[in-house]
């Protein structure tokens, strides 16, 4: 994978402008500003020569086609493609579009992707991708458990989403800008080539492009993030943000601990996280990575194909929803309670429980003998209700969402101490590249979602 790119220094952005959270100092660093918020130049484009474009493009519809028909006539290669149209709306014209810019071919101008789409069309793509959609969406949907809340399929098949995630860490690398240079080894090989063609989109027009392939009409984005200030408008946004954000409370609490015999650090919901394989970790850290047996269980096997050493991380399995997990941590990986802890919560609290989250946080709260801070995103409550039906298709239903200001109270009711609350707008200032006028390439909304609290014995 390419390497995280940089250009000239962007212009100065008042700390103020930062907020005074616990990430904004580190946020404000010359070497971290260097990496992400820079001036974009895009690359230059390529001529596009006309002569013999309505042949090319024939010959790649007609390449395009033999591989959809091997993938409807290969078994393995047919169930694994059809789990990608579980998130498919629609199965039409502008769905082969994506497909085109996902393929190799979409190292080509616009112009031929059209001339693709229409010859595609003709040979008769839509049929096989309905047959693809309508494998996917044939799967029954889940059932609710006694409790009344959905079951969740990423306790026994693996998390959907947090592959998700990797593939939107892996397109803000291949943008130039994400930090995640492991997030590729762990996409699926028949999603790497639409990564490659995704990054290509930006660097040669500094338009993020959403996970959908689509290049994004970036006014109008801009006007619905302001119309729902609440929303993943772009997700390799939101991801670039939450990534940088957490990456930041990670450094943090790694230098205010240093001069500690040992600190803890927890990923809860560790999914396809890197951080303890791509960031340079302290001596005295313990780490831990929870989460459920099936996605833990894909994830070690991903590491291991990539020869990735992971002898100095604890893995502990549990079902969030059944079981507590500090106890897991204290009696089956004995980890000291008494050592200054960091809990990083990203991506989770969406598929548990206002329970289980007020629950965590009081173990946050009254669980350690020593200094104890958890730091996590969330939804708003308006955020979750619009996005539970979808949810709810895929397997994994989003069934929490707080207001920030709810939040605020729940952390203080369960005596935590807020020590960073942002929203995106706030991210936008430090994680994205710009233009050289100062304007932010990135898309974000100005309502809360990251959240850092600690518990009565953290420092003042």
């Amino acid at each position: 994978p390419m390497s995280t790119s940089s250009g000239p220094p962007a212009p100065p952005v008042p700390p103020a402008s930062f907020s005074n959270g616990y990430t904004a100092a580190i946020a404000l660093r010359k070497d971290r500003l260097a990496v992400r918020r820079y001036i974009f130049s895009p690359e230059a484009q390529g001529v596009d020569s006309a002569q013999g474009n309505e042949k090319s493009a024939e010959e790649a519809a007609g390449k395009l086609m033999k591989h959809w028909e091997g993938i409807l006539n290969d078994k393995e290669k047919r169930v694994q493609t059809a789990k990608h149209f579980k998130a498919v709306k629609e199965v039409n014209e502008q769905l082969v579009a994506q497909v085109v810019r996902f393929s190799e071919f979409g190292k080509e101008s616009s112009g031929m992707q059209e001339e693709v789409v229409k010859y595609l069309l003709e040979k008769g793509i839509l049929p096989i991708l309905e047959t693809l959609y309508k494998e996917a969406h044939a799967e029954a949907r889940p059932s609710r458990e006694d409790s009344g809340e959905s079951k969740n399929i990423s306790t026994t098949k693996g998390s959907g989403t947090a592959k998700s995630v990797a593939w939107m860490r892996a397109c803000g690398h291949a943008c130039g800008f994400g930090p995640d240079r492991l997030a590729i080894y762990m996409v699926d090989d028949s999603l790497k080539q639409a990564v490659e063609n995704l990054g290509r989109i930006f660097r040669k027009s500094g338009v993020i492009p959403d996970i959908s392939g689509r290049q994004m009409d970036r006014d109008n984005m801009v006007k619905l993030q302001a119309e729902k200030p609440y929303k993943h408008v772009c997700l390799v946004s939101c991801m670039q943000m939450r990534t940088c954000w957490l990456d930041d409370v990670f450094s943090g609490f790694c230098e205010q601990f240093s001069d500690k015999p040992d600190i803890n650090i927890v990923i809860l919901g560790a999914g396809y996280d890197s951080r303890f394989y791509r960031v340079e970790l302290p001596r005295n850290i313990n780490a831990f990575e929870v989460d459920t047996k099936a996605t833990q269980s894909a994830k070690i096997r991903q590491l291991d194909q990539m020869k990735e050493d992971r002898k100095h991380v604890n893995f502990v399995e549990v079902d969030f929803m059944k079981e507590s997990w500090i106890e897991k941590l204290i009696n089956t990986a004995k980890m000291d309670k008494r050592a200054p802890t960091l809990l990083l919560w990203e991506g989770v609290t969406y598929y548990v429980s206002e329970k289980v989250v007020q629950e965590t946080l009081k173990v946050v709260s009254t669980a350690f003998e020593g200094p104890a801070a958890i730091a996590f995103d969330y939804a708003s409550a308006e955020y979750q209700k619009e996005m539970s039906g979808a949810t709810q298709k895929i397997g994994e239903p989003w069934i929490f969402g707080l207001e920030s200001k709810d939040m605020s109270k729940l952390l203080a009711s369960t005596g935590l101490r807020e020590l960073d609350h942002l929203s995106r707008a706030d991210c936008l200032k430090r994680y994205f590249p710009v233009t050289r006028d100062g304007n932010t390439l990135g898309i974000g909304g100005t309502t809360k979602v990251y959240v850092m609290a600690a518990n009565k014995k953290w420092p003042v």
